[in-house]
């Protein structure tokens, strides 16, 4: 499950606890005496807050704007693409598109091949690229005849 709103409020339920069991820490240790870990406690609870804004924002931006794919994944989508026979990836593009990847390939085939025979081939690269990861949501392929 990767969505970026539960992501988010898991987060915030997170800091909410570490947040409570603070007070307790605090509240507890005043009635034994140690007044002077309130204000500590105090800073503690600004700390987790911050990291938790931060994070919250990084994650949302990291949902609102593509982001390029590492290059152990592109290999992997490659290496899916390249298992049908005669084929070589040109060039490929795969960005994140929120939490799903988009993935661009040109392809190249031997030029001994009809129109119909290189659709068909085209669409076995993107069945192949899409069966690959649960992560790859649209698989576009393009193609040149060598």
């Amino acid at each position: 499950f990767n969505s970026s709103v539960v992501l988010t409020n898991s987060w915030a339920i997170r800091a909410d606890s570490l947040t409570g069991v603070a007070v307790i820490v605090s509240v507890v240790a005043a009635h034994l005496g140690f007044p002077r870990l309130d204000p500590i406690v105090a800073i503690v609870i600004v700390v987790i807050i911050l990291v938790t804004g931060a994070k919250c924002l990084v994650d949302s931006i990291h949902g609102l704007m593509d982001r390029s794919v590492s290059f152990e994944f592109q290999r992997r989508i490659i290496d899916q693409a390249e298992k049908i026979h005669r084929v070589r990836v040109k060039e490929l593009r795969a960005r994140f598109v929120g939490p799903k990847i988009w993935a661009h390939l040109d392809i190249e085939v031997d030029g001994e091949v009809t129109v119909e025979e290189f659709d068909h081939i085209a669409l076995e690269v993107k069945k192949n690229v899409l069966r690959s990861d649960r992560l790859i949501e649209k698989a576009f392929v393009g193609y040149e005849l060598c």
